[in-house]
């Protein structure tokens, strides 16, 4: 049964239709399918990766994404306000 290695954490709830964001591009850029996006990493990946290089790759590459989606909507921080973290942090900018 597809699925069934899943725990019951990761099921889709009954009636709920799950659907799949697609976008295009490189690694750098999410591929158009899970499959794609894994074959890619999977070439680029050293031989000795694991399972845990594997999942923090996939994790910067979605944080990618959802940052070149928000620098697109304008939700960014301007340069005065990055200026300012840095400032309290001690650091010159």
């Amino acid at each position: 049964m597809p699925g069934a290695y899943l725990s019951r954490r990761y099921r889709r709830a009954p009636g709920v239709k799950l659907t799949r964001k697609r976008t295009s591009g490189s690694l750098g850029v999410m591929a158009a399918n899970i499959r794609e996006t894994l074959h890619t990493l999977a070439e680029q990946l050293p031989d000795d990766a694991s399972i845990e290089d594997v999942i923090e790759r996939l994790h910067f590459m979605r944080a990618v994404e959802e940052g070149k989606r928000a620098a697109e909507r304008g939700d960014f921080a301007s340069d005065e306000e990055v200026r300012a973290v840095f400032a309290k942090y001690g650091v010159e900018a």
